[in-house]
């Protein structure tokens, strides 16, 4: 495990539909942190950029068409973790945990 991640807030961005999802992106405020292309099945871990209280949103483009979510979703400047689904509906459900060390953080990083 690397100490560093512990002092960032990251995410996990997971594509449980069955499309491919195109120009994904997490914006933190006004920060953007481009994932590109998530085949179905695939997943991402990302350090999210220091922004002090932000709140998140996530942006996908499945068929064409732009979708977006999480965007009541509030993170810390560090040691939050967010954990993102793209359901197979391209609903966007998220969880938020804080602490220096909340165990899906935790789970992600072993």
């Amino acid at each position: 495990m690397q100490l560093q991640h512990l002092w960032w807030s990251t995410a996990r961005i997971e594509n449980q539909s069955g499309q491919v999802l195109e120009n994904v992106e997490l914006w933190v405020d006004d920060a953007k942190v481009p994932l590109g292309r998530l085949e179905p099945g695939q997943s991402r871990f990302v350090r999210l950029p220091k922004s002090g209280g932000a709140t998140i949103r996530v942006h996908i483009l499945a068929q064409n068409t732009p979708h977006e979510g999480c965007g009541n979703n509030y993170v810390e400047d560090d040691m939050s973790h967010v954990r993102i689904w793209i359901q197979p509906t391209l609903e966007m459900k998220c969880q938020v945990e804080f602490g220096l060390f909340d165990r899906v953080m935790l789970l992600e990083m072993w």
